[in-house]
């Protein structure tokens, strides 16, 4: 029932209680309505704040309102239902006093009966219980008050999957009291994703809400049913309007491309999961790709829309370190087949492997442990740097054996290297196995100790000689290796450990010193170890040549032989000699220009050797004689006789006799004389010339030049010239016609005429210009002698 037993805070002017109810007088303004004509008396339904409903929402307090200002006294009065759910019923009832407006208070609470009309009567009674008058009120239940969704404006027109969409609603509240509504936006095919907002609405007024709706990126219709709904009361009661709309569907994508940091070793694959997140609607996968490394894995067929799709990836890394490895994921819309492509990364941290293994020169493994990075072991995941690497240089096997470091593999002779690591990386440490070898080298040295390569050759090492005074030593004589002597530089191959002694002999110092003299071998000193007891033969140099003009001579036997029987010095003797040349010197006007040996002698030093000079002279010949002058002994110019001539040989010495070198001059001349002819020294110089120059009466005989035996020319008279060789000068002369032609030119003008053409020459033709006659004479070069008789024509000479 709705009868409300609850009192509200009004103004009282008078109140009755009968049976636990209430009926009050007014305290708040109302205007009444006035009385229906089956009324008595007014009555209305009147909420709290003195306006008259008639419609009445959930929560709402009201009063069941009668007004009995007409009436004086007192009343009973009766309140009941007779219209509407759980009528008839009796609400209230009560004695009253006349004058007075009064209302019974109730409350809208659930079930709330929508749409319901509620009425109630008010029955009045005297005090006799005479029924005075009644009087009906009404009110419709509802949740809350109606409202008219005016319009809907959508932006942009036609939604786009994947983005947002405002909805602009339009409502009207159409009911007696503001309220707060709940407004809901969603499609009924789940384009757009439900959105609501509240907005309260005053009575009778209308007003835009504006909702932010998305759009899903997974539907895939181009159409679809949007609902606006309106509601109250926690959705107690809906007003719904349906809108056909337009959907563009959205594009798939885009994708966040992600995983964790992938720790993988080079080579070597590791598996991880990578998160494809599609931001978009559904998508099909096209490829899959990774900008490094190789990888394997399976993509479904559809990535849906706005969902996480995780894809175990194997994936094996080709380059070491810390990066970033870009995925680039293509796919293609399932509705429009349009290609997409997205790219994301992650990051690695791919180890390289850094090991280290040993082996021996036969390229056996050898156990050791090695220290890569500040660890003992033989394998470490590393990621690319500068690391150091190193193992034992020596490894102790015991009982005289070991193993040495080589070297690494590649290069390398240091235990401890370097490594710039790039890649996998294996590092091979190269041993070799040694024994211990004992040289015992008494009495003359103290034992030594060798480690030696298994199998390789080992050369015992002892000096040849050990001093023990100056004159005296020990001679190694060989080594002794498993009860067998061999010899010094002898090798042996070690095979395991081993002890070797030394055998040593007693020598002396023979001591040969012959001075200045390379007496022996090239040496002027010489000296030999012979062996205690030994017979020792010693063959000295016959003849020690110093050079080519200086020698020493042995006196006595080269050879000396005698028992050792303890140090020994030994001093031949040896005479110096020089070899003295014997020739002849050619000297002339310049000086001396030449020296020829003819013989040669090796004379002992401070001998006094004679001159051959007989046999010193050059060879003379056609026009050449030589003059004895003297001598020259090495650069020193001497005078003595030709025979007999003596010097003292005090070291190798050149010795000439010196001659003068005499060339005749022969000069001749057919015509006349000539002076200067004779013997001459060589380079020096000679004149030569004719007594005159002319000879002749009218025919002349004229000097022209000299001609030399040598084909030289020279035009004037008189000449001087070098005398370097025989030589003969020959005058030659000319005739000169001058003097006849100018007697043949009066001839002429007697008629007669003759010439030779030998003997014209130019000269006369000049000589004829210079008179400068009056009479010209013409000349004519002729093979014969011609005359011309007067009056003859003289004819060309293409005609003779």
């Amino acid at each position: 029932m709705r009868a409300g037993l609850v009192a509200l805070v009004v103004l009282l002017l008078i109140s009755l209680v009968v049976n636990a109810q209430q009926i009050t007088t007014l305290g708040i303004r109302v205007s009444m309505p006035a009385p229906l004509p089956s009324q008595q008396f007014p009555a209305a339904i009147v909420d709290f704040t003195g306006m008259v409903r008639h419609e009445l929402y959930l929560n709402d307090m009201f009063y069941i309102t009668f007004d009995l200002t007409q009436y004086q006294g007192t009343y009973f009065v009766v309140i009941k239902q007779i219209g509407g759910p759980g009528s008839p019923a009796e609400v209230a009832y009560g004695d009253v006093q006349g004058g007075y407006i009064y209302g019974y208070p109730m409350e809208i609470v659930q079930p709330i009966y929508e749409g319901q009309t509620y009425t109630f009567e008010i029955d009045l009674y005297n005090q006799n219980g005479a029924f005075v008058g009644s009087a009906t009120v009404s009110y419709v239940e509802k949740w809350c008050p109606d409202v008219t969704i005016d319009g809907v404006q959508l932006t942009p027109s036609t939604p786009v999957g994947g983005g947002n969409v405002q909805v602009a609603v339009t409502l009207t509240n159409d009911g007696e009291e503001s309220w707060r509504y709940h407004v809901s936006v969603y499609s009924q095919g789940g384009a757009l994703t439900k959105t609501s907002q509240d907005v309260t609405i005053g009575a009778g007024s209308t007003t835009t809400v504006t909702l932010t709706v998305p759009v899903s990126a997974t539907y895939t219709a181009t159409t679809d049913t949007m609902v606006v709904d309106v509601s109250c009361d926690n959705g107690a009661w809906h007003f719904t309007r349906s809108y056909q709309i337009n959907i563009m569907p959205a594009r798939p994508g885009p994708f966040v491309i992600s995983a964790p940091t992938v720790q993988a070793r080079l080579g070597q694959p590791v598996t991880f999961t990578l998160s494809l997140t599609n931001q978009g609607s559904d998508a099909q996968p096209i490829s899959l790709t990774f900008s490094t490394g190789s990888a394997s894995f399976n993509l479904p067929s559809t990535l849906p829309g706005g969902t996480t799709t995780n894809v175990p990836v194997t994936f094996t890394p080709t380059m070491p370190g810390v990066y970033k490895v870009t995925v680039t994921l293509t796919y293609k819309s399932p509705i429009t087949g349009q290609t997409y492509q997205d790219t994301g990364s992650f990051t690695v941290e791919v180890y390289a492997e850094l090991a280290v293994n040993a082996v021996d020169q036969n390229g056996n493994p050898v156990q050791i442990t090695p220290n890569i990075a500040g660890n003992n072991t033989s394998v470490a995941w590393l990621l690319p740097g500068t690391y150091t690497v190193s193992v034992p240089q020596i490894v102790d096997l015991g009982g005289g054996a070991r193993l040495v470091f080589v070297g690494w593999q590649g290069g390398g002779t240091s235990p401890s290297t370097t490594v710039t690591l790039n890649g996998n990386t294996q590092l091979t440490a190269v041993y070799k196995e040694q024994y211990q070898v004992v040289l015992d080298l008494s009495p003359a040295l103290s034992s030594q100790t060798y480690w030696v390569d298994a199998g390789s050759s080992f050369t015992p090492q002892a000096p040849s000689h050990v001093d023990i005074t100056q004159d005296s030593r020990w001679a190694l004589e060989g080594f002794q290796v498993a009860g067998q002597q061999i010899g010094p530089g002898q090798a042996i191959t070690v095979t395991g450990p081993l002890t070797i002694k030394a055998v040593w002999v007693k020598e002396y110092k023979i001591t040969v010193s012959c001075g200045q003299v390379a007496c022996i071998n090239g040496q002027s000193q010489y000296v030999q170890w012979a062996q205690e007891g030994s017979t020792l033969s010693i063959t000295l140099a016959q003849i020690v040549n110093v050079n080519s003009r200086t020698r020493w001579v042995l006196s006595g036997s080269p050879t000396i032989s005698f028992t050792v029987t303890g140090p020994q010095t030994i001093t031949p003797n040896y005479v110096e000699e020089y070899y003295v040349n014997f020739g002849y010197a050619v000297k002339t006007a310049s000086g001396i220009s030449s020296t020829t040996v003819v013989t040669g002698a090796w004379i002992e030093s401070g001998n006094t050797v004679t001159i051959p000079t007989n046999q010193l002279e050059p060879p003379g010949g056609p026009g050449v004689k030589y003059v004895f002058s003297g001598y020259l002994v090495g650069n020193t110019p001497i005078s003595g006789p030709q025979s007999g001539q003596t010097i003292t040989v005090t070291g190798p010495v050149d010795v000439y006799a010196v001659w003068d070198k005499y060339y005749y001059l022969n000069v001749t001349t057919p015509v006349g004389t000539a002076q200067g002819g004779g013997w001459y020294l060589a380079d020096s110089y000679a004149t030569v010339s004719v007594g005159q120059t002319t000879y002749g009466f009218l025919v002349y005989q004229r000097f022209v030049k000299w001609v030399a035996s040598d084909g030289s020319v020279y035009t004037d008279p008189t000449i001087t010239i070098k005398v370097d060789k025989p030589l003969t000068l020959t005058a030659v002369w000319a005739q000169d016609f001058t003097q006849a032609a100018i007697l043949g030119g009066g001839l002429a003008a007697a008629g007669t005429a003759f010439w030779k053409r030998d003997f014209i020459t130019r000269t006369l033709s000049r000589t004829f210009m210079k008179t400068r006659s009056k009479t010209r004479v013409e000349l004519e070069d002729v093979d014969k002698t011609h005359t011309w008789v007067a009056g003859e024509k003289k004819e060309s000479n293409d005609n003779e």
